[in-house]
Parts: structure tokens; sequence; C-alpha cells
């Protein structure tokens, strides 16, 4: 099924699985495919929210209404969800190449889940997304991907270990950190900080930030755990 989804798309899982295991959760659930989504995509949520503050308000909706436990392990492979399963299928048959915003589309298609009774609670309708996702006549082409371009970097010459594999979360930090550093910033390396390493399906997912002269930056990179090939790179700078 992944072979169809473009990079946006499989990273709005792999932030899915990171999400799932920040609350603890013994699985992915619809909610964390939301989240998921607003980490890599807040633009394109954005575009059927009339509430400016909506993004950041859903986060403390779900925070309200879903138990917090003990984070889980990044070793732990979680599983997708039934409705989550669901959703992915919905996506599918959307298009012949999977976006975000199909994955949307597969997220009001599954109409009981928690993750949509959200979306539907700010007016987001199915039909109005539908209706704009159908613009975009391949996954590389329109609105639905355009915006993500300026946020993406080609990909560098890594500093990678000795045994050309990354063993570790801790290595894989280190890897994104100067990797991270000449690009955010002409100030102190410190300020360049790698926060989570996950690994999910072979692939390091490093988070983190940098944070200099009041302004803040999120960051990531997907690192291939069997070479340390940097798969893409990713920044977005947040408001203060």
């Amino acid at each position: 099924m992944f072979e169809k989804f473009t990079e946006p798309a499989r990273r709005v899982i792999f932030f899915a699985r990171f999400e799932a295991s920040q609350y603890g959760s013994p699985g992915i659930e619809t909610e964390h495919l939301l989240l998921g989504l607003i980490r890599e995509d807040k633009l394109l949520l954005r575009r059927f929210l009339s509430d400016p503050n909506a993004i950041e308000k859903i986060r403390e909706q779900i925070n309200g209404q879903v138990e917090v436990r003990p984070k889980t392990s990044t070793s732990v492979d979680l599983p997708l969800s039934e409705e989550c399963v669901h959703i992915l299928g919905y996506a599918v048959e959307e298009g012949e190449i999977i976006g975000t915003g199909h994955l949307l589309l597969g997220i009001l298609r599954e109409e009981h889940c928690f993750a949509a009774k959200i979306l539907k609670g700010w007016g987001v309708h199915i039909v109005v997304v539908r209706g704009e996702v159908s613009k975009a006549t391949d996954a590389e082409a329109g609105w639905l991907h355009h915006h993500t371009l300026h946020n993406q970097e080609a990909i560098p010459t890594t500093p990678l270990p000795m045994a050309g594999a990354v063993p570790d979360a801790e290595t894989a930090k280190r890897i994104a950190e100067a990797v991270w550093a000449p690009r955010s910033t002409d100030g102190p390396l410190s300020n360049v900080v790698a926060e989570n390493a996950t690994l999910t399906s072979g692939v390091w997912i490093v988070t983190g930030a940098h944070n200099s002269d009041g302004h803040h930056m999120s960051l990531a990179a997907f690192i291939q755990k069997e070479d340390g090939k940097i798969l893409r790179l990713h920044q977005e700078t947040l408001d203060s």
C-alpha cells in the first residue's frame, strides 16, 4: 500500500507513530494520525479552519480527552488501530498517488472516529476538502504539496558513523545536529538541539529545535538506519 504514498504522506504516518509513543498509547489511534498530519502539513488544515488558533486548540482538545500514560519506548513497533487502517484504505480510494490531502479525506470518511469528530466540530467538511484535493492532478503539483517545497532542502553530504549504519538514537541525533547546524544558524551550534529520535520501518525520525533571538524553528530529519542516508530534511519557523 505505502508505495503509493508521497513522502509527505509517509511522514504523517511516522509522526503519528511518534505522537502515539509520546502519549504512551499501545497503538496508533486516529487522534495520533491527526496530530501527525498537523506536524507535517499545518497549511493544509489551516485552509479549512476559520479560527487561526484552531491548530493549537485541537491539540489542547485531544490532551483534555485522551489519557496520557508513560511514554512508549521507541524500539516498540506500535500497530495501527482498526479505524486507522480504514482511514488509510479510504485514502487509497481517493487517489492514485496518496498525499496529505487524501489522508485528511480518509479521516473524514471514518466519520465516527475521534479525529473526524474533532475536525467536524471545527467546521471541516468532506465535500469542501474533496473539491480542493481534486484540483491537484498529481502528488507533485498544485497547492496540496507546493507549499511544502520551500521547507525542504537538497540532501546534503552527511557525516556517518564508522560502521556506516546508525545503530542507536544518540547516533541519529548527533548526525541530525551536524546536518541541521550549518543550515539553521550562523550562531553557536548549541542553539540547535536534537530532542527525540524514533526508529520506524528502518528510518530514524529525529525531531529537534533551533532557538535564537526569540525565534523558534522546529526541525526534523529522516535518516536511513541501514546506511545513514539522509532521506529528507524539514524545518518550520513557529510563531512566537
